[in-house]
């Protein structure tokens, strides 16, 4: 975990002063999920949505983010091989028809975490874009995919 990820309290542990006193936190707060905004010797501050903060060890805290279905707009730039446009080969004319040519949008829906979604913006508020390979999963490698982000 590191500055600025978002985490959910899972547990309370009981916190010993220098001096050998207890202190105990409120039960309300596990369930809940915070930013951390410190880390010093390996105790965690986190703040919470109405600006309180509160101290963790590791073990009370697991990662957290909110992932929502966004919607975006994929536009396809050209062919490539090995980082290089094949617009100029003959041997590559195949490709040159059809649906996949520069300039067109293929609409999709991605799960983005909220942090995500605003460095996403601000790239973009700076004329910076990310770039995606396409790659058409088959049945089977979809299957395992979805398995794998339920376990």
């Amino acid at each position: 975990m590191k500055v600025g990820d978002r985490v959910r309290i899972l547990n309370l542990d009981y916190w010993k002063t220098n001096y050998g006193d207890t202190i105990k936190r409120n039960k309300k707060l596990i369930g809940m999920d915070g930013k951390i905004i410190d880390i010093n010797l390996g105790i965690f501050k986190v703040q919470f949505e109405d600006e309180s903060t509160e101290y963790f060890d590791g073990r009370e805290l697991e990662i957290f983010d909110i992932y929502k279905s966004t919607k975006v707009d994929l536009v396809f730039v050209s062919w490539q091989q090995k980082g290089k446009s094949v617009y100029r080969s003959d041997e590559f004319e195949w490709l040159f028809t059809g649906d996949m040519h520069r300039g067109v949008v293929f609409g999709a829906t991605m799960e983005l975490g909220e942090e995500e979604v605003e460095r996403i913006k601000k790239a973009e508020g700076m004329g910076i874009k990310p770039v995606f390979d396409l790659v058409i999963n088959s049945d089977e490698s979809r299957k395992k995919a979805k398995k794998e982000k339920e376990d």
